[in-house]
């Protein structure tokens, strides 16, 4: 025992440091080019950030929550738009700080992430020192994840500790007051950092219920003392529907506008097979087939084991029955958890009969050729992004940029459905966002019962129309320009849309990307002709 507890500490401290490295070059690739006076760190956080930046200083310097100045909006995840909206306030307004700050509390996310995910696996898999080479390619993938801005860099952590916290509870004797209170309360921080955990919560009660089902008073208690704690969760839907008229935000009903409900078994196969997954789907029912029929772990073991791998296949059949709407990839971040797990009761399967030695000899190796490769990968991040960067010539940042010009001699109230964020932001005019995402529940009526494009952007008082499409360029039908709002490549094709024809030319193109590459061809339509 003595030789393996000298293992896992040396493992630890060699991972710590290839970590400690990895989130310095992901925060300081952003700080590099503040330095060099350049804007490319708006390129490094997805467009879909800029649905929290955007209404956040509108919060901040209106008293409004919208995406354009004046449409109200709570398509938002709500723990994240409240943290935004103080970082924006506590910046002044100076973009600079802002992404500075931005960049430190994703680094913080991240490093947090590896320290949970360390305490984690020793409390599932204490003896397994080989399964702490496996934390450094997880935590690799949820940075790449946090470092995009939106609202997992919050969900990630407050997941790890909802487990952790949820470890030390022996449901088999009074739970105290305090530790059921601090545990509903830490469940209401995750559920408001992102409202779908709930499919999480739900998952974690059912099993709490189903294996102490006979000690109903203890069960009581600790039910009471839980809902106490979690009192941030009805103030939050109460406040919204008081605020704006809905329980739910309005992407959330907006992603769900769609006559059929039947999985999308394309969407499936990019789960299964993104780099972003890991291959988790596999690995999910080697994992609990190997729990299920393993002795040897503890009712408390067995209690997180099977909540990590149950719930990414709970949450993506209901994500997939409800909604045809592209997967983005922070929709990922349920998968690396349960590969983590199936990771270490596998090897426990394996490697259980192995010599002391040999198995001390294999945790090092691969602790040392993990953390390696994570350095190695470091270095090679910082100087993608640095001094070796040249933004992907599709890119919205691109476009953006290009599009700038043109659009400040031509002032007005703009309408746009993808890349929408971004644009918006470096435009700096305001934009309707079109696909309900982050538009007035009006909007989502209107998609709902597709209604005519044109009708709707006269309705908003519109003065120009941007549209996207591929290379392909938008269908045209004696020559006119057939639109549809959400675009089938984001919302699916069995969704509903707003659609219309546009019959006269743009007054402004735009083609970005290699010939021989993905294109994105961009039109802007004067709707005052």
């Amino acid at each position: 025992m003595y030789s393996k507890k000298i293992n896992r500490f040396e493992g630890y401290q060699l991972a710590n440091i290839a970590v400690v490295i990895f989130v310095c070059a992901m925060c300081l690739r952003i700080l590099y080019h503040m330095y060099y006076s350049s804007d490319a760190y708006l390129h490094f956080v997805t467009d879909d950030f800029y649905y929290y930046l955007l209404p956040a200083r509108n919060l901040v310097t209106k008293g409004i929550s919208s995406f354009d100045g004046a449409t109200i909006t709570n398509g938002y995840h709500p723990l994240w738009m409240l943290c935004v909206s103080g970082l924006y306030l506590s910046s002044f307004g100076n973009e600079q700080i802002f992404f500075s700050a931005l960049a430190l509390i994703c680094s913080l996310s991240t490093y947090i992430t590896f320290r949970y995910l360390y305490q984690l696996s020793t409390c599932l898999f204490p003896d397994n020192t080989l399964l702490y080479a496996f934390i450094l390619p997880v935590v690799l993938i949820f940075g790449g994840l946090i470092f995009l801005g939106m609202e997992i860099v919050l969900t990630i952590p407050l997941y790890l500790l909802f487990l952790l916290k949820l470890s030390q509870i022996n449901f088999t004797k009074t739970v105290r007051k305090g530790t059921s209170f601090s545990l509903g309360f830490i469940t209401s921080l995750l559920l408001l950092s992102r409202l779908d955990t709930g499919i999480l919560i739900v998952l974690t009660i059912a099993f709490i219920l189903g294996q102490n089902h006979r000690e109903k008073k203890i069960i009581t208690h600790f039910i009471y003392n839980f809902c106490l704690g979690g009192i941030l969760v009805p103030i939050y839907f109460l406040s919204n529907y008081f605020l704006f008229g809905h329980f739910l935000t309005v992407s959330t009903s907006a992603k769900a506008l769609s006559p059929l409900h039947n999985i999308d078994f394309s969407s499936l196969m990019y789960l299964a097979f993104n780099r972003d997954a890991i291959g988790g789907l596999f690995l999910i029912p080697i994992g609990l087939c190997l729990l299920l029929f393993s002795g040897k772990y503890s009712i408390q073991q067995k209690l997180l084991c099977y909540i990590i791998l149950l719930y990414p296949l709970f949450y993506y059949l209901i994500i997939l029955i409800n909604s045809s709407w592209f997967l983005n990839r922070w929709y990922f971040y349920p998968i690396p958890f349960a590969t983590l797990v199936t990771l270490g009761l596998l090897t426990e399967f394996l490697f259980s009969k192995f010599p002391l030695k040999i198995s001390n000899l294999i945790a090092t190796l691969s602790i040392i050729i993990s953390s390696s490769c994570l350095i190695t990968f470091s270095i090679f991040i910082f100087l993608r992004d640095t001094v070796d960067w040249k933004p992907e010539t599709n890119a919205v940042y691109v476009h953006a940029k290009q599009m700038k010009s043109f659009v400040q001699l031509h002032p007005g109230y703009y309408a746009m459905g993808d890349r929408a964020g971004l644009t918006a932001y470096i435009l700096n005019v305001p934009i309707l966002q079109l696909e309900g995402l982050n538009a007035d529940f009006g909007m989502r009526d209107h998609i709902q019962y597709q209604d005519n494009l044109l009708s709707v952007l006269e309705e908003y008082h519109v003065d120009y129309l941007i549209e996207t499409s591929d290379k392909e360029g938008l269908p045209k039908k004696q020559n006119c320009y057939i639109i549809e709002e959400p675009h089938s490549a984001q919302a699916g094709k069995p969704s509903n849309k707003m659609r219309t024809n546009i019959c006269h030319e743009p007054i402004y193109t735009l083609t970005t990307g290699m010939p021989n590459e993905m294109q994105v061809k961009t039109y802007i339509f004067d709707l005052k002709k």
